[in-house]
């Protein structure tokens, strides 16, 4: 794994419209990693929502009210269980109380980052 620490030679610009990195190797090699990261994400992004959505459920037919699947004598799938905590309920604040909802709602405007 490459590793391009904030010391690479990349100066900030201020305010450009754009800014030709044609000449400067680190910016350009940032721009690469950049694309392959979000490459990386987006892959995992559509395994994750590919298991969720089709792989689990037909694991839970299979399954249906047994505790774990066994291959060859072996576990290799059981259900598992937790408890998550939430503190507080959206739905039930948007739809209880909406004007407190809309009270302490926040829209924080923010910038990123896009490959093209």
């Amino acid at each position: 794994m490459t590793t391009l620490a904030p010391s690479t030679n990349v100066t900030a610009a201020k305010a450009a419209a754009e800014v030709n990195i044609t000449n400067n190797k680190a910016a350009r090699a940032l721009v690469e990693r950049f694309k392959a990261l979000k490459a990386i994400e987006k892959a995992a992004a559509d395994a994750e929502k590919e298991r969720k959505e089709v792989v689990e459920p037909a694991l839970r037919a299979v399954l249906g009210d047994a505790p774990a699947l066994i291959v060859l004598g072996q576990k290799v799938l059981k259900v598992s269980s937790e408890r998550k905590t939430i503190l507080w309920d959206h739905d039930a604040l948007r739809d209880g109380w909406p004007e407190a909802f809309e009270a302490i709602r926040a829209e924080s405007p923010y910038t990123f980052l896009q490959a093209l």
